[in-house]
């Protein structure tokens, strides 16, 4: 009788043991690989591609792309995100990584960490006074160095939608910043 209680009392042990680690498994953020599986839901032929905060790290690492941190809920960034795919693409650019930010910045994650040290001579601080990428930001990196730097219209503040915003002019400006970022990712080095 006692070896069965036993046993109960240990398989009942390691049963619970397995339902708790498939638990936090399931809802633990993985503080190095958070991908995203869909590529940005935009307009047809985009060339957005999610890539993982780790391949967004290794950029820095005397390699270029251009970086798209967004959050896909937020409409200011697909407001932004038709422009970008929309100006890149004319000018023969042909993929932009994208990383949705929003659970690596809830969650603080190591890969996020990194991405700020990365930018934190571009980042703004937040409430807390801690420094914060703040959404939509695209960033051109050429040989592991920031050459292009945009989050104007993440730090809005103004009671305004991404619709009001986006004037004819807006739209004139935007196009033009992000084509003198182009240049400077397209130039040759001497």
């Amino acid at each position: 009788m006692k070896k069965v209680s036993l046993l109960l009392i240990i398989a009942a042990s390691i049963i619970g043991a397995m339902l708790i680690y498939g638990y936090f498994n399931k809802h633990h953020v993985d503080n190095n690989t958070t991908k995203n599986n869909n590529d940005y839901p935009l307009v047809e032929n985009s060339i957005i591609v999610s890539k993982s905060i780790d391949e967004i790290n290794l950029l820095f690492n005397k390699k270029s792309g251009v970086v798209f941190l967004c959050i896909k809920e937020n409409e200011w960034c697909n407001h932004y995100a038709k422009h970008l795919n929309n100006v890149l693409k004319e000018n023969e650019i042909s993929e932009i990584s994208y990383l949705n930010i929003k659970q690596d910045r809830q969650y603080n994650t190591s890969g996020y960490r990194k991405l700020v040290d990365n930018l934190k001579d571009y980042l703004l601080k937040d409430d807390e006074n801690n420094l914060k990428i703040f959404v939509p930001t695209v960033i051109f990196i050429k040989d592991g160095n920031i050459i292009g730097y945009d989050n104007e219209t993440s730090i809005i503040t103004e009671n305004i939608s991404p619709d009001e915003y986006y004037t004819e002019e807006k739209i004139i400006e935007l196009r033009n910043k992000l084509i003198n970022f182009i240049n400077d990712y397209k130039e040759e080095e001497l």
